[in-house]
């Protein structure tokens, strides 16, 4: 699926389940990075390549955005944005995604499910996505052109 030209595309997942009794900021479990390889890889591949891959700053989501941007070749370029925290503010990360000339998207998102749900709705013009959101899943916006909030649509899928 490919965006028309003015179109962006802003793919956010959900980090990868983590390792049990991992602390208060656990790393990906290995059940986990094998979910990411088995059930979330062959969904991303329905979609363009990434330009970039930014990722929470907590370590199950850095584990997760690592594990995937291995598996692009050559490797997505890797990014760690504080935006995508778990009590982020949905304005801050669309400010962040704002392309510059030579920065477009799509971009792939990992971050947690309370601020994946604030994006969302947001995105969405208060659009509430009413399932939660599972450890790996990938749910996928398209904005015409620069993303805005309430400009963002869900792709049907993946």
């Amino acid at each position: 699926m490919s965006p028309a030209s003015d179109e962006e595309l802003v793919l956010l997942l959900r980090h990868g389940r983590p390792a049990p009794a991992g602390g208060p900021d656990p790393p990906l479990g290995a059940a986990g990075a094998a979910a990411l390889r088995s059930e979330t890889w062959p969904r991303l591949g329905r979609f363009p390549r990434p330009t970039l891959l930014a990722t929470s700053p907590l370590r199950r989501a850095r584990d997760t955005a690592r594990c995937l941007a291995e598996m692009f070749e050559p490797p997505v370029p890797l990014e760690t944005w504080p935006e995508l925290g778990p009590e982020s503010d949905p304005s801050a990360l669309v400010h962040r995604l704002a392309p510059g000339p030579a920065r477009r998207g799509p971009w792939l998102l990992v971050s947690h499910a309370p601020a994946l749900q604030a994006f969302w709705s947001e995105a969405t013009g208060g659009g509430r996505f009413s399932a939660p959101w599972e450890y790996g899943e990938l749910r996928v916006l398209r904005f015409s052109g620069s993303p805005k909030l309430g400009d963002g649509t869900p792709v049907p899928g993946p």
